[in-house]
């Protein structure tokens, strides 16, 4: 069985905008070595206990309460190149990516899937990301 994980997010940065507004995320592991197609999946029992340390022990970016859901193949997030174009009628990326080493954007645009930087509280960059893969999160709530 493959979990997805829902957290609260803040303190973090994509292109140049620092978000220190809390949203509710859905979290899913992004395989950092799958074609594009293939590199969404459900955590396994070992994977989101790993991710569930990491969110635990990093308050600065990850608060309140933390739930795992059993998931199926219908509920994982659908990335394509499509994703990957500016859309301007966007105010915020539809679903964040949290890796070891983001590539960040500098062009201002939002796409619908977009990388982010960890900041601290005052927003600067405090990405300390360091798990052996990456994990693709979907907005469910924008909290103000």
């Amino acid at each position: 069985m493959a979990n997805k994980f829902q957290t609260k997010l803040h303190n973090f940065r994509y292109n140049s905008f620092v978000i220190k507004n809390s949203f509710t995320i859905e979290w899913f592991k992004y395989d950092l070595n799958a074609d594009l197609e293939e590199n969404i999946s459900g955590f396994d029992e070992e994977e989101l206990k790993l991710f569930q340390d990491y969110t635990v022990k990093n308050t600065t970016n990850f608060i309140g309460g933390k739930n795992y859901f059993i998931t199926n193949e219908d509920d994982l997030p659908v990335e394509d190149i499509y994703d990957l174009v500016p859309n301007e009628r966007l105010k915020i990326p539809n679903y964040l990516i949290i890796k070891p080493k983001p590539a960040i954007e500098s062009t201002g645009q939002i796409n619908s899937i977009m990388q982010i930087i960890l900041t601290s509280e005052n927003g600067s960059d405090n990405h300390n990301y360091y798990l052996p893969f990456g994990v693709i999160g979907r907005i469910i709530e924008v909290h103000n």
